[in-house]
């Protein structure tokens, strides 16, 4: 008889629906956090060139973030139409 102490632990990342809601809620948050970045962007005329380099890049890196959590949750979703497929 197993050991229950031998089974892994459970993780947020158990099923593709519980992956797919946290990509969803990080995809929201990237697009939150780059809405607040364009507009402390627009409303700071005094900020230095070298600060609003680095909200650019900023800006960059989250909407970079947000397209892989598009294209991570296109693939779980292709993911659980599959497993419907074959669990037919």
């Amino acid at each position: 008889m197993p050991n229950p102490s031998d089974s892994p632990e459970k993780t947020p990342f158990d099923t593709i629906e519980s992956a797919l809601e946290f990509v969803q809620l990080l995809q929201r948050e990237s697009e939150r956090t780059r809405a607040e970045i364009e507009s402390l962007m627009e409303s700071d005329d005094s900020a230095s060139s070298r600060r609003l380099e680095a909200l650019r890049l900023v800006l960059h890196k989250l909407t970079q973030l947000h397209s892989y959590m598009e294209s991570s949750a296109r693939v779980l979703h292709d993911l659980q139409a599959l497993r419907t497929l074959l669990l037919r």
